[in-house]
């Protein structure tokens, strides 16, 4: 009997019997540390129409199995592909590894802990974590409403890493606060509502212009029809600020820092940005500095750890959002290109 017959004959079978030849096939051992993943990525997947991770088409065919999960065929490009193709877990090899590994996330430790602990080498965590961090993008709480705080913040430019600086090295402790950007400052903008919701972007090597300011949060802050403006934006007194509240017909509240009267009413103030600043800093020194071509994925980091912390079961929900989509895989072998071009983008 051929190979393409006995593939034929294994679709006919029931799923327990299905589960019982990959089992002989895999080892029981690689099945069950599979079990969790997979459910969860498959659960994802049957949840809303499923589409080629490949072209985004939704004209696809079943085509048989691979390793316990359904795999199709996408009848646009002619590619194959299963629930994991596309999503964070796609080519991990060892999935009890790689779900452990999201305890030693979600607690902040080092790289060379996170391998101790897991098991794995250095270089694999570091992978791990910018796959997986790269696989929340875009995901969050609901949009801003309501008062609206905004503000932009500065960590200094760092090539850590980088064997060729391009400049000379900076001693610690020569930098308190800013007074200023300059080229040697990354400014990210920062906005949050009074319900505790965040947006946060990585702007540049400069203070955030106008269309800065409308890519960081435009998607964040829902445009609103009524002419009486019931969303208010609270920003201090840069005028960049302005031409994002008048796109999404905000009441633009702009708050002069040396007047305290703004503050008596406890209404418009930038208390809570400010709060997120100051959170946001003192987070990312258990780091022990960040290089800046992977701070956008550090500030979804952040992020991240701010909305889970108010479930039960962390590691879980962490361990779900990974896998919500299935268009955020990034190969190893491109890494390098894609944070530098994110890094320059900034």
């Amino acid at each position: 009997m051929s190979v393409e017959e006995i593939l034929q004959e294994i679709t006919h079978l029931s799923e327990e019997e299905k589960s019982r030849v990959i089992e002989c096939l895999v080892g029981p051992g690689l099945f069950e540390q599979q079990v969790d993943t997979i459910s969860i990525r498959e659960e994802i997947h049957n949840s809303s129409p499923i589409e080629c991770p490949h072209c985004r088409s939704r004209e696809w065919i079943r085509f048989g199995f691979y390793r316990g999960t359904q795999k199709y065929r996408c009848s646009e490009c002619n590619k194959t592909f299963t629930s994991l193709t596309g999503s964070s877990a796609y080519r991990i090899h060892d999935k009890e590894k790689w779900k452990k590994y999201f305890s030693c996330l979600l607690a902040g430790n080092s790289l060379q802990r996170c391998a101790s602990e897991v098991g794995i080498s250095y270089k694999t965590a570091f992978n791990w974590r910018h796959k997986i961090l790269r696989s929340f993008r875009d995901i969050g709480r609901e949009k801003l409403t309501g008062v609206i705080e905004a503000d932009d913040t500065y960590f200094r430019d760092s090539k850590k890493g980088q064997k060729v600086l391009g400049r000379k090295p900076r001693k610690r402790g020569g930098f308190v606060g800013h007074v200023g950007p300059t080229r040697d400052l990354i400014s990210v903008v920062v906005a949050t509502d009074r319900s505790g919701r965040i947006a946060l972007k990585a702007t540049g090597k400069r203070r955030p212009t106008s269309q800065d300011i409308i890519e960081a949060l435009g998607k964040w802050v829902e445009k609103k029809r009524n002419p009486r403006r019931k969303t208010i934006f609270c920003t201090d007194q840069y005028t960049g600020y302005n031409a994002f509240a008048r796109k999404k017909n905000l009441l633009h509240k702009r708050i002069p820092s040396w007047d305290r009267k703004w503050t008596t009413k406890k209404i418009y103030h930038l208390q809570h940005v400010n709060n997120v600043h100051s959170k946001l800093k003192k987070w990312i020194r258990q780091f022990n500095g960040v290089s800046s071509k992977y701070l956008p994925n550090y500030l979804i980091y952040f992020k991240i750890q701010e909305i889970i912390k108010e479930y039960l079961d962390q590691e879980k929900t962490l361990l779900k959002y990974s896998l919500k989509k299935n268009n955020t895989y990034l190969p190893v072998n491109k890494f390098k290109q894609h944070f530098n071009k994110q890094y320059y983008c900034t």
